[in-house]
């Protein structure tokens, strides 16, 4: 009966070591995926914030494109130029008429002001204003809204 219970002690021992091991192994990998987890919440944090950045870049990027092409469009230069040329080649015959030529260009408000500065009567004296040379420098604004500098060489005469 007694080598039984010996035997029955070792098993238990036996047993009780190998459920110790298990649960240290247990904790172990426990620890390990718990540090895992934690390098990977890290991990994604950091490309979080990396995909963020490069969002604010491709923005950044994306508005540049955009107010580079605004300060390059041939298609703005050109309304520009043909809207002064419009409005500062005349003569006696079609000084008051210019301003129905670019009537669809301006609004109504700028055409009023201009109207408003110069004599729209006739003249007896005969005058001419030509444009000798015009060149359109653009900056962005805004997306959809550009500013022009211009600058026109006129030669008139009386």
């Amino acid at each position: 009966m007694n080598k039984f219970f010996a035997t029955l002690l070792g098993l238990s021992i036996l047993a009780n070591m190998i459920l110790g091991f298990m649960y240290v192994g247990q904790k172990t990998m426990m620890t390990q995926a718990e540090d895992q987890n934690n390098e990977t919440k890290k991990e994604i944090v950091q490309l979080k914030s990396k995909v963020n950045e490069k969002d604010q870049d491709l923005n950044t990027f994306q508005r540049n494109a955009t107010y580079y092409e605004i300060e390059h469009s041939e298609e703005v230069k050109s309304f520009v130029d043909e809207t002064f040329r419009g409005l500062f080649n005349y003569d006696n015959k079609n000084y008051a008429a210019r301003f129905d030529q670019v009537k669809d260009r301006l609004a109504e408000s700028v055409i009023s002001k201009l109207k408003a500065s110069g004599e729209m009567g006739s003249m007896e004296i005969e005058f001419k204003n030509e444009v000798k040379s015009l060149h359109v420098y653009l900056s962005a604004v805004e997306k959809d809204q550009a500013k022009a500098l211009v600058m026109m060489e006129t030669q008139y005469s009386v």
